[in-house]
């Protein structure tokens, strides 16, 4: 045993930058909390490492992809919330910046992001990202983003080019890694399964919630946003939470989850199988109950669905069904089809 952690999991490992003296040493391991964490076995390695950190505006994730045999030159990359991935040259104890993934952006003018926990309604501590745009005046109006997936899938503390898009226009941005999500354990991930439409709902609502009471985020002005099971999410949490949300937005969202034993090509598998019965189960009732599509007459805010032609993973079945649903109930609506898109 090298390594383990009772709080989060291991992310991965790092081996030793000179892959010419040390091939497949493992020098130190990685978890992502707060930020991103190295714990290095060898001081030596440890060294230039902790160095690149101090050197390095905006540290975040710092790599080695790139040294020289005798390990007097390297190339290191950052990546971060405020940095989008800048590469570095380190050579003979000098050190200057030599690229960059995004040029045109400057660090100055991207928003902080700060992580932070709330305790959901049975207890349970959860983390999540806020972002709060450094132009305007707060109490900023506010969009709460879940992520994909759900399961195995996180938010992490890293540039995210919608979220820096939002907040360049005075959006501020909650992105909440509800039961379900991955880095936590086999325990938080699978807590999620069979709980589409309850638990994990509660714990985006909770989120909400705490999010609306802090300072600078105006608690009468929040929309919902996302894609994927974030689009799900989007339109399943305000039929439960009916007070809280203003607009929500689906984007490519699985609306009619009887759908997805019928059509995605995750049924085609038995791996995908497998999932589908510990994700949402096979009962009926269960599956219209958990399902924006039958709980439409319980949305009470305006929505905007967008959906491509030729998504294989949730079809566009989902979306046709969603649009009637909302025409049929006089909802009002906008909605957007890419014909030539696929799930995302």
């Amino acid at each position: 045993l090298l390594y383990r952690r009772s709080d989060v999991d291991v992310s991965g490992v790092r081996f030793h930058s000179n892959s010419w003296t040390h091939p497949d040493e493992v020098t130190a391991v990685a978890y992502f909390k707060d930020n991103y964490h190295f714990e290095y076995f060898d001081e030596i390695e440890g060294g230039p490492f902790n160095q690149l950190q101090e050197l390095i505006p905006y540290s975040h994730y710092v790599t080695i992809p790139s040294r020289s045999r005798d390990g007097n030159t390297l190339i290191a990359r950052n990546i971060g919330p405020r940095d989008p991935g800048t590469y570095y040259l380190y050579r003979n104890g000098e050190f200057q910046a030599v690229g960059s993934h995004q040029p045109l952006l400057d660090p100055e003018d991207l928003a902080d992001v700060k992580y932070m926990t709330y305790e959901a309604r049975d207890g349970k501590k959860l983390a999540t990202f806020v972002t709060i745009p450094n132009i305007g005046e707060p109490p900023y109006p506010a969009i709460v983003m879940p992520h994909g997936g759900p399961h195995g899938v996180r938010d992490t503390w890293r540039y995210d080019r919608e979220v820096q898009f939002l907040a360049s226009r005075g959006y501020a941005v909650l992105q909440i890694n509800f039961r379900g999500s991955g880095g936590y354990g086999r325990g938080f991930a699978q807590s999620g399964y069979g709980n589409w439409g309850t638990e994990i709902q509660y714990d985006i609502i909770d989120g909400t919630r705490w999010a609306a009471n802090l300072e600078k985020i105006d608690p009468e002005r929040i929309c919902l946003v996302g894609a994927s099971f974030g689009a799900y999410s989007a339109l399943m949490a305000p039929t439960i939470a009916q007070d809280l949300y203003k607009c929500a937005v689906g984007v490519v969202g699985p609306y009619n989850l009887e759908l997805m034993w019928k059509t995605a090509d995750i049924r085609r598998s038995r791996l995908g199988k497998n999932y589908l019965e510990a994700a949402i189960g096979r009962d009926q009732e269960t599956l219209r109950r958990h399902s924006p599509l039958y709980n439409v007459d319980k949305l009470n805010i305006p929505v905007f669905l967008a959906h491509g032609k030729k998504d294989w993973r949730v079809y566009v079945e989902h979306y046709e069904q969603m649009v009637k649903a909302l025409k049929d109930n006089g909802h009002s609506h906008q909605a957007f089809l890419a014909k030539q898109e696929g799930h995302g």
